[in-house]
């Protein structure tokens, strides 16, 4: 097995995934490759077939030579690179060739009446960390529980009609037509709001590549890093529907370059636009 930096791969694929318990950490992969680690854990049977599909991938001549999952390629006891990891993620997500999506509460088969139906209700919708593995990638591939492909999204349009009725994501975005800056910020918001993090500041970090915005991580800070990632979409952009939310939850912790009121989530800019 050979190790690499992301930014220094020409072709990679990425797993995108709903953390399921105790996931495999970036030491415990270290300890199975090197052959020290128990390797029928729920996670490490989850990077192992995962890995056999890239290799599948390569045997029917699609050239990817590494495979890239969020669990075990970022050693997240280093702050310094976990916080890198995280401004730059957007970007590790565009460049991959093939995002491989598992889905371990779908199991319809691939073309199955209700096929679509089953994915577009799987938990991975609900989780605020897999918009962005929505929006970035170019070529996004379903898996069910076991593993059997149910096809490439932008090859199903009746997938991709579901996928945009379950998100309010205009299709013209899921297809790769449109640019997400092409749209307000409020929009951006709503595509988050009904989406949920385990820890708090994640509502904020895992917008950052949503608005283009870079910040440090600082985990302990609770709901002010949504307040700080506002302050930083306000120094890049004019737009100003990023105030055009239901006042059900104030921020009165005011920066000193705005005199206006914050949201304290994403939530309160889907309650607006769900009244307009």
């Amino acid at each position: 097995m050979e190790a690499t930096m992301v930014n220094e791969c020409a072709r990679y694929e990425i797993l995108s995934h709903t953390w399921q318990g105790r996931e495999v950490t970036f030491s415990e992969w270290q300890e199975w490759v090197s052959g020290g680690h128990d390797g029928e854990t729920q996670g490490i049977q989850k990077l192992q077939a995962f890995c056999n599909e890239v290799n599948n991938s390569v045997l029917f001549g699609f050239n990817q030579r590494y495979a890239w999952a969020d669990m075990c390629c970022i050693n997240k006891q280093d702050p310094t690179e976990l916080s890198e990891a995280i401004n730059s993620m957007f970007r590790y997500y565009q460049n991959s060739e093939v995002w491989k999506v598992y889905l371990a509460d779908v199991h319809a088969d691939p073309g199955s009446e209700g096929m679509a139906e089953a994915i577009c209700r799987s938990n991975w919708f609900n989780r605020s960390w897999t918009l962005q593995e929505l929006l970035a990638p170019s070529r996004l591939e379903f898996f069910n529980a076991d593993w059997i492909s149910l096809g490439i999204l932008a090859d199903n349009d009746d997938l991709t009609e579901g996928i945009a009725q379950r998100t309010d994501i205009s299709t013209s975005v899921l297809r790769g037509r449109a640019r997400r800056s092409e749209f307000s910020v409020a929009t951006r918001m709503s595509w988050a709001s009904q989406r949920r993090t385990t820890r708090l500041e994640d509502e904020a970090y895992c917008l950052l590549g949503v608005f283009e915005v870079n910040m440090p991580l600082l985990y302990g800070e609770g709901r002010l890093a949504f307040r700080r990632l506002q302050e930083e979409i306000i120094l890049r952009s004019t737009d100003q529907s990023l105030f055009a939310w239901e006042l059900n939850c104030i921020d009165r912790h005011h920066s000193k370059t705005t005199r206006k009121s914050l949201a304290c989530s994403s939530r309160p800019h889907r309650m607006l636009l769900s009244m307009q």
